[in-house]
């Protein structure tokens, strides 16, 4: 994708606040409906904010999650690694799946630095519908 063309179709925190509430409700209602609570923005919030998650950036928290909804991994060698949309396997069957595993990240943006660039969208989207009432735990 041309560099110019980014900043038509990536989601920034800008326009993730500017998302209407119905509509950030109705998409996690949708997840939340077909995936019998496993899957939706709502549940990963609050498993973001059940490993002590807040809007300030904590590197052993964020990897936590990303451990937790199967974003990162390990490698043969032991060690972790951030997955990119070609190491991804996403699990729709609801008995393999890990809970909050969908909706991937990768609407956060480019796959540029993987999670460090998306860290950002994802507490902003998390507080975005915690300020509009979905998913308060």
């Amino acid at each position: 994708m041309p560099e110019d063309a980014r900043a038509y179709t990536e989601l920034n925190s800008e326009r993730i606040v500017r998302i209407p509430s119905r509509d950030l409700n109705t998409i996690d209602k949708l997840w939340l409906n077909y995936s019998k609570g496993k899957f939706g923005f709502s549940v990963q919030k609050e498993i973001y904010q059940s490993l002590g998650g807040t809007k300030e950036f904590n590197g052993e928290i964020r990897d936590k999650f990303g451990v937790a909804v199967a974003w990162r991994t390990r490698n043969e060698n032991g060690n972790y690694f951030w997955r990119n949309s070609d190491d991804c396997h996403y699990y729709i069957d609801i008995d393999i799946a890990l809970r909050g595993h969908l909706p991937s990240c990768l609407w956060a943006g480019i796959n540029d630095d993987w999670f460090e660039n998306r860290r950002e969208r994802l507490i902003t989207l998390f507080y975005h519908l915690q300020a509009s009432g979905i998913g308060n735990i």
